[in-house]
């Protein structure tokens, strides 16, 4: 472990004293900020090519950051010239200037881009901004264009995006995998990402950034790469804030705020949310097992509830120290409940006995106390884009979960029941650090150390219902404590440079991980002490002012969670274990990317291919546990392989009508061996979306949008297509102070799952229904700072998303 460190130290300050090294034979330099003409927003990526006077010869070139901004370094005394190009944007070439010996530094200020008008027909569109944005490493989802989902949380504005997937029960997927992270403003979340998803209101969310292929700069952790939510901030000095309130049919209702005060130096950030949601429905099953040769079926069909309620407050605050370094603190506190009930009515009969009737009542229940603070540093050099940054993130949680189960006779007497308790806290700390050193040219080295610690203590207990006495008794070969400790270290470093219009980044990070799993109520233990390295490749290529070609590469992993690892059995319900595998491997992932962006008709066509290739495929595996009871089990059952394509296209079919086409094919392949037994399965999946945007003049919209996901595959079964169609209708008042929004989900209720599990002697047929439509009405206030419409803007491809 020691020399793991001490190795990555040696590195890690090589770099940084070769890039000081080759700074310093460097002397003149060109800077400058590219921003859109018409929007005022910083432009990411844009390629800029130095020219050199009078014979116009390329010398070098570079490319902008996040927030618009190039350096070229190394640049000798003499006359140039600047082009500036960036797709969708007209080509910008400025007046020539000098870099002389005793005034090295040119600084051209700001560069306004002016958007390409791109026409049909000698039609120039007009539109709102792009609800996609398509950059080298990411998509990026402006969430003002998603009325549908506005009453809704992340999970909604997520199941109209290209890659990703919901299910019916709202669990995401991105092509396929549910193994990827959630961050919140770069930030990790103490929520499991599918729950943090189900509980972050969209209203509260600026963007959404989907990077499927992170390049060494990211944790390494998530095959399916990450989800980063991008929370509302505002810009202007003084007080502002926003109130953004809904309610709908069957105890649904909540609601959410931000103020901000804000003057010279100094920022402070308030916020809070409380919501309730109820979701009833419809189950059924149908259920053969074979267990020592005897055939066994069970039917049973009820109603269902779920639900959740939860709430927040978060503080924050930007100091700006001096006019290179600033400080940021943050503070936040929540709670959450996640419920489910069901009532069930059963059939069971097998080959030698009559049939018999019961019902099973179950409820189960999850509440959680989380507490987080995050304090950062940046500081920025003299020289543009040189800067370094350290965050220091720590949170704790406590969770309390309990599930009962009741079966009940013909005449209401109790028969059999299960309880079970789980409860403990939980911490995590993470340290970061990068550092950005500009060199030669337009090269740029990237660097930077993380350290991230978690601790747990939970305690499982599980109780069995005596009939005699009419009480629950304690079952303690059931009943198990759990420590859990992990410790990941890691060191990553990403080299770039752009030549004309190709621009690349390379990199590698290191990880070093370790994990103790111990029970002190048992000797059972799984301990790990891995070295791993996971590289990333990002380049892209642009064809001419219009055509943008991207290509990337990107190794992940999925490290198992610790309660897939415990091998003890807990008991879901009176049909149902599941168990733990300390035998399981992690998950590894080879993913490339392919993507292309040129015009088409009147805006821009967005394609991208990419193939997934996946080694100890995790999936949790069913079987026969005794007569009607079955097991289920994670185990890593062989490799997957995943090729398709997507495709993006918004055009105005009259100045009115706004309409967004989007849709994913993909070949799926999964083969291995399931208790000794080979397996290969295989199937064509393949989703579509339709979005419909209304504008009736400035005051009132009408969003329409429809989604189709066809059938999946697993290891053991599969689960059938699905469609779906959501309704907003949408008025401004006040001069967009006030926006009143009516959402309908599932307009015609056509959301319905069936899927089917087989194996040698297990079979189940399951049938779901939910309440639909789900119609909720929503109210936003904003108070200044938060526009809750940007408004019609002439079309073009780039909007900031750090600004």
């Amino acid at each position: 472990m020691k020399i793991i460190i001490r190795n990555f130290g040696i590195i890690f300050l090589s770099m940084l004293v070769t890039g000081t090294y080759l700074f310093a034979r460097n002397s003149g330099r060109i800077q400058g900020r590219i921003t859109d003409q018409q929007t005022g927003k910083s432009i990411e990526s844009a390629n800029v090519i130095l020219y050199s006077l009078p014979d116009s010869i390329e010398v070098t070139g570079s490319v902008s950051d996040h927030q618009g901004r190039f350096s070229i370094t190394g640049i000798s005394p003499g006359l140039y010239v600047l082009e500036i190009r960036y797709i969708g944007f007209e080509s910008l070439m400025t007046t020539a200037f000098s870099v002389q010996e005793d005034q090295p530094v040119v600084d051209l200020g700001i560069l306004q881009l002016t958007q390409t008008a791109l026409e049909s027909e000698e039609v120039v569109v007009e539109g709102q901004r792009p609800a996609i944005e398509y950059l080298a490493d990411r998509k990026i989802i402006d969430v003002a264009q998603f009325r549908t989902a506005e009453s809704g949380f992340a999970v909604d504005i997520l199941a109209q995006i290209p890659s990703v997937e919901v299910d019916f029960d709202g669990n995401v997927s991105v092509r396929g995998s549910s193994n990827f992270v959630v961050q919140i403003n770069g930030h990790p979340t103490v929520l499991d990402p599918q729950d943090a998803l189900q509980q972050i209101p969209a209203s509260s969310i600026k963007y959404i950034e989907i990077i499927t292929n992170p390049s060494a700069k990211y944790g390494a952790e998530g095959s399916a790469g990450i989800i980063n939510i991008i929370l509302h901030e505002n810009n202007l000095t003084g007080n502002t804030g926003m109130v953004h309130a809904n309610a709908g049919l069957h105890d649904k209702y909540g609601g959410n705020g931000t103020y901000s005060y804000s003057r010279n130096q100094f920022t402070l950030k308030v916020g809070g949310n409380y919501h309730i949601r109820n979701f009833s429905g419809t189950q059924s099953r149908e259920r053969t097992t074979t267990f020592n040769n005897l055939s066994s079926y069970l039917n049973s069909s009820g109603a269902t509830n779920r639900g959740m309620e939860f709430s927040g407050i978060n503080l924050g605050m930007d100091y700006r120290l001096t006019s290179d370094d600033l400080l940021s603190l943050g503070l936040r506190y929540g709670t959450r409940e996640f419920f489910r009930t069901s009532d069930m009515d059963f059939t069971s009969w097998n080959d030698t006995s009559m049939i018999t009737e019961y019902s099973d009542a179950s409820e189960s229940k999850n509440e959680q106390d989380d507490y987080s603070g995050m304090i950062s540093w940046l500081h920025q050099f003299d020289r543009d884009g040189h800067e370094l940054s350290v965050d220091l993130f720590y949170s704790a949680h406590d969770d309390n979960g309990t599930s009962n189960s009741r079966l009940t006779d013909s005449l209401g007497t109790v028969t059999e029941g299960k309880k079970t308790r789980q409860s403990g806290p939980g911490t995590r700390f993470r340290l970061r650090t990068d550092y950005t050193l500009p060199l030669a040219d337009s090269k740029k080295i990237e660097a930077g150390y993380q350290v991230e610690g978690r601790e747990s203590d939970r305690t499982t207990r599980q109780y069995a219902y005596d009939i005699a006495s009419g009480a629950y008794t304690l079952q303690n070969q059931y009943s198990y404590g759990t420590i859990s400790q992990r410790n990941e270290q890691s060191l990553y470093s990403i080299f770039s440079d752009t030549w004309n219009r190709f621009s690349y980044k390379v990199g590698a990070r290191g990880e070093y991980t370790y994990r103790n799993i111990s029970h002190p109520d048992t000797s059972a233990a799984f301990h790990l002490d891995r070295w791993e390295v996971f590289p990333s490749l990002h380049t892209s290529y642009s064809l001419n002012n219009e055509q943008q070609v991207m290509l990337s590469y990107s190794r992940r992993i999925d490290r198992p969670r610790d309660r897939d690892l415990e091998p003890f059995q807990i008991w879901e319900d009176a049909y149902n274990i599941r168990r733990g595998n300390p035998e399981m491997k992690p998950e590894y992932i080879d993913s490339w990317e392919l993507g292309f962006q040129t015009p088409f008709w009147s805006n821009y066509l967005n394609i991208e291919m990419y193939y997934q290739f996946r080694s100890n495929v995790i999936e949790h595996i069913s079987s026969v546990y005794s007569k009607d009871v079955t097991l289920r089990v994670p185990e890593n059952v062989g490799t997957s392989r995943s090729m398709g394509g997507e495709v993006n296209y918004r055009f105005s079919p009259v100045s009115f009508w706004d309409v967004n086409i989007s849709g994913n094919l993909r070949q799926y392949q999964i083969e291995g061996a399931l208790n000794g037994r080979p397996f290969s399965r295989e199937n064509m999946h393949w989703s579509a979306r339709l979005g419909n945007t209304l504008q009736f003049g400035r005051a009132w919209q009408i969003h329409l949008n429809s989604r189709y996901r066809s059938g999946i595959i697993t290891a053991q079964g599969s689960q059938q297509g699905n469609f779906t169609t959501d309704l907003a209708v949408r008025r401004n008042f006040f001069d967009n102070k006030l926006t009143a929004t009516l959402n309908l989900r599932d307009l015609f209720t056509t959301t319905d799952r069936e899927s089917l599990t087989e194996t040698r002697n297990f079979t189940v047929k399951r049938s779901s229904t939910r309440e639909s439509p789900v119609v909720m009405l929503s109210l936003r206030l904003n108070l200044g700072g938060f526009s809750s419409d940007e408004g019609p803007v002439r079309r073009g491809r780039h909007f900031d998303h750090h600004e």
